[in-house]
């Protein structure tokens, strides 16, 4: 019988290479965009399979985002009171994004640069999704969408309040330390 696992010579001996367990990522990728606010989400969409986020596809999404605002906030809509919060993203301070945003005289919430720790709903929302999914195997991106359907409809009201307010706090903090880039209660 062949032994098919590589052979190392070491010295006059002969030893085989311990066989070694890999990990195999999945090819079932799923990219999800989801714009909330303190009481709920008002509109996610999953990005489609093989679509870069480039700035047209990200001025879509806004578009998208605006008519979800006048159907579930038609009294923010109304009365302008609603702001636009997005990093410093390449796509996100685009020419094409600034012009339409300015256009549509839509207000966006003021961010310092580079500004990770005011970045809250990343670390709230997207760690808790990854949190529920971690461990299990999907074959199909249906799946991988339902069951982040599934979870993102389960939110309760008050963890979306807690995280603004947190984020509130985080602005204070920001302020107060000068704009310096902070981790807990200490500037770095």
């Amino acid at each position: 019988m062949l032994n098919k696992s590589p052979v190392f010579a070491v010295g006059l001996k002969s030893v085989t290479r311990p066989t070694m367990a890999w990990q195999v990522w999945s090819n079932v990728k799923v990219m999800l965009t989801v714009c909330f606010e303190c009481e709920d989400i008002i509109h996610h969409e999953f990005q489609p399979h093989g679509q870069t986020v480039n700035k047209e596809y990200y001025l879509r999404v806004i578009k998208r985002l605006r008519e979800a605002v006048t159907r579930k906030r038609p009294d923010l809509w109304r009365l302008k009171k609603w702001l636009h919060h997005h990093d410093h993203a390449l796509v996100h301070l685009s020419n094409l994004i600034h012009g339409f945003v300015t256009k549509h005289e839509t207000m966006l919430v003021p961010e310092p640069p580079y500004s990770p720790d005011l970045a809250l709903e990343d670390f709230f929302l997207f760690t808790k999704l990854k949190s529920v999914l971690k461990g299990q195997r999907f074959e199909f991106v249906k799946e991988i969408k339902e069951n982040l359907l599934a979870e993102l409809c389960i939110g309760p009201n008050e963890a979306f309040q807690e995280c603004f307010q947190n984020r509130r706090k985080f602005w204070e903090h920001c302020i107060k330390s000068g704009r310096e880039y902070f981790i807990g209660d200490k500037a770095q």
